[in-house]
């Protein structure tokens, strides 16, 4: 019975892919990850077409992650926010560059 057991795990982790995490299958989704400087840049480059729409809806959505962090920053006064609130804003120079151009 236990040997029985064990085989029907090993069958059932080995051969259903998606079961067990390894490699990229244990990164989370790209939309999950949050407003970060890799994901933003991997977002425009990869496959999609960079039109100004999207640069628009880009950009408001920085602008209110960058307000979120700014409240934030208000009530904790935490160095990592601070470090996220300068690449923000640095992401929003270059998105507003490329709007620009």
């Amino acid at each position: 019975m236990r040997k029985k057991f064990l085989i029907l795990l090993f069958v059932l982790f080995t051969s259903i892919p998606g079961n067990l995490a390894f490699g990229n299958h244990s990164k989370p989704d790209a939309n999950l990850q949050g407003f970060y400087r890799d994901d933003a840049t991997a977002r425009f480059t990869n496959s999609q077409k960079v039109t100004k729409k999207s640069l628009k809806n880009e950009i408001k959505k920085r602008k209110k992650y960058h307000k979120l962090l700014l409240e934030q920053y208000n009530t904790s006064f935490e160095q990592k926010t601070l470090d996220l609130i300068s690449e923000n804003s640095l992401i929003l120079t270059n998105l507003r560059k490329d709007l620009k151009a």
